[in-house]
């Protein structure tokens, strides 16, 4: 289910840029031009850090081992163009970068391109939607749906009763989205059985699931390849509130 690769991080140098300049750097942006390159880059545990700087830089890009760098100097008028236009132009440069780190590194150029070119009108928020899997008795489908705000992202189950034509949404949970594009925390889902889906974490071990019977959110826990304090651990670090992403001077 994972998507974010590269993981691609946005940095200032010096970091006063940051709230000198008040800049919203928006991860949907970033998520919804990945969630179009949809791994076809092939470039798993890979990063691309975009790095603004208060002067222009003496070299665009540079590499380190799987980490990927490129370097400008961000316009002041940055900070007086609409919001809509900041999130035009984050996507613009995230698009220069690709292409021009791609071409250093024989990157498919192309899967770029057309990447950029279905993210144009999908900036203003991001959703993802996994592939739907079908319960036991087929009576029900289920499918995971991601939505990103700021750091927060949030799990919502969508389950289709097939035969009565029906969808109900269900909210899982909120966590921050470094658990799951840089640590890479969460990676399947599914049916536990015919009325339970969601989240399969530690090999099984531990699931997150909407009880589709009444609507409630469970965790089983199943203790095989993981102790119980192994479980609990990996719960607390999962459920970490996402840290704030509004800058301000």
């Amino acid at each position: 289910m994972n998507f974010v690769n590269p993981y691609i991080e946005i940095y200032f140098r010096p970091e006063t840029l940051r709230t000198r300049n008040n800049i919203p750097f928006y991860k949907e942006v970033s998520w919804t031009f990945l969630k179009n390159v949809g791994n076809r880059l092939k470039l798993f545990q890979h990063r691309l850090n975009i790095v603004i700087t208060d002067t222009e830089p003496l070299k665009k890009t540079m590499k380190f081992g799987s980490i990927y760098e490129y370097s400008l100097k961000l316009d002041k008028s940055f900070n007086e163009i609409a919001d809509s236009e900041k999130r035009r132009k984050l996507l613009d440069l995230i698009y220069d970068a690709f292409k021009l780190v791609g071409v250093e590194n024989n990157w498919d150029i192309s899967v770029i391109e057309d990447a950029y070119i279905k993210s144009l009108n999908q900036i203003d928020k991001f959703e993802y939607l996994t592939e739907i899997k079908l319960n036991r008795n087929k009576q029900l489908s289920g499918q995971i749906k991601l939505t990103l705000e700021g750091n927060v992202l949030t799990f919502h189950v969508e389950v289709c009763h097939i035969n009565k034509n029906t969808k109900e949404i269900f909210k899982l949970f909120e966590l921050s989205e470094d658990n799951f594009s840089w640590n890479r925390m969460i990676k399947e889902f599914g049916w536990l059985d015919n009325v339970r889906f969601g989240l399969k974490l530690l090999s099984g071990d531990l699931w997150i699931m909407i009880n589709v019977e009444n609507g409630q959110v469970e965790e089983f826990k199943r203790p095989k390849k993981f102790d119980l304090k192994k479980i609990e651990d990996y719960l607390t670090e999962l459920k970490k509130p996402a840290y704030n992403t509004v800058y301000t001077p």
